[in-house]
């Protein structure tokens, strides 16, 4: 029993430093994909609110077919006008232009743009960046796309840490029991 408690004295210290640093790195990484699923995004809103700033006409930068936000992977553009209704747009939610959150339009006329996570029904997630336009009239561009497979990532990712932590503290017992009873075999002799 005595040595069941120094090998616990031991062991345990490392739990802790081992589940903190599995949990850094899966924030870390966690974190890394997330904001990556709004790289295209970015470019997509920027390019379009110039597009408009420049007198080029919000309806003609939707040029592909609409997609169904349930289904696709697609990203897509959806334009709003100064009283925030949309007046263009390339992604439909059961057959209706999706309505975004209240107040993400407003915080946008005040701080140029924004980036957010969407979720305009269970089981449908979206990565928006949303610009204004930043000259003529207003316009807001909203630049979206599923997070379903950064999301299934994420999920790989967790079950992955959360592996190597069971193997690395299961490891770390029969280390340390190994490393007691040699000590343990040491005295004896």
């Amino acid at each position: 029993m005595k040595s069941l408690k120094s090998i616990l004295k031991l062991w345990l210290p490392l739990v802790v430093a081992f589940t903190l640093i599995c949990g850094i790195v899966y924030l870390v990484v966690q974190q890394n994909y997330r904001h990556s699923a709004n790289d295209p995004q970015f470019q997509m809103a920027e390019d379009a609110a110039n597009s408009i700033s420049n007198g080029i006409a919000p309806k003609s930068l939707i040029v592909n077919h609409p997609i169904e936000l349930s289904s696709s992977l697609s990203p897509y553009l959806i334009i709003y006008d100064d009283l925030e209704l949309p007046i263009a747009s390339g992604a439909f939610l059961n057959g209706k232009i999706p309505k975004l959150p209240s107040g993400v339009l407003e915080f946008v006329k005040k701080h140029g743009e924004d980036m957010i996570t969407w979720q305009p029904r269970t089981g449908i997630r979206q990565a928006l960046i949303i610009e204004k336009t930043t000259s003529g009239s207003l316009y807001f561009v909203v630049a979206g796309r599923s997070l379903r497979k950064t999301e299934e990532r994420i999920g790989l990712l967790m079950q992955q840490i959360v592996l190597g932590w069971v193997c690395s503290l299961m490891i770390l017992f029969i280390v340390i029991c190994g490393l007691k009873g040699f000590t343990k075999s040491e005295e004896i002799t």
